[in-house]
């Protein structure tokens, strides 16, 4: 009986003293794009860009926020923050049998690189906007890591293979 994730129920996040951050309207979680190199030459029709190993280019998390809060200026500050944000993934079974919850985790470290308080008018929210540079991104299912990049420890894993292993075992040994 497989279930069939339908929906983002709802979301919290945290800010780097664990508390909740009320404001948050929705997180865009940081796209991962593996650098490339175009490859050409003989015994190559044409030029194809290859994949690095682990080297991946810079990720980018995006907060937007209902209206400024003092929490959200906080954000703002120079420095790394670690930020957590949750989501619980509704699904529905397959066979009729209801709906069921998972929980979806990104955890993020990363450093304010702009902070737009947004528009100021009568009966509307502010869209405010955080956009952060990450130097680490994780994001686990039920607990189960599925994605983690470490950019200044040199970890890059999918689904539990560590695609720097290699890299690693060739410079050590």
């Amino acid at each position: 009986m497989a279930a069939i994730p339908t929906r983002v129920n709802n979301l919290i996040a945290y800010d780097p003293d664990g508390v909740k951050l009320g404001a948050v309207a929705e997180a865009e979680l940081p796209s991962i794009e593996f650098q490339t190199e175009a490859l050409s030459g003989a015994g190559i029709m044409g030029e194809i860009e290859v994949p690095s190993l682990g080297r991946v280019g810079p990720m980018t998390l995006t907060l937007n926020w209902r209206v400024v809060t003092r929490a959200a200026v906080a954000l703002a500050a120079q420095g790394a923050q670690n930020l957590e944000l949750r989501g619980a993934i509704e699904a529905e079974s397959d066979v009729g049998a209801g709906s069921s919850v998972q929980q979806l985790r990104a955890i993020v470290t990363g450093r304010c690189k702009s902070y737009k308080p947004g528009k100021l008018a009568p009966n509307s929210t502010m869209d405010a906007v955080h956009e952060f540079a990450c130097s680490y991104y994780k994001l686990e299912l039920d607990g189960e890591t599925l994605i983690e990049i470490d950019v200044y420890n040199q970890v890059c894993t999918v689904l539990g293979t560590d695609y720097m292993a290699d890299v690693f075992d060739a410079l050590e040994g």
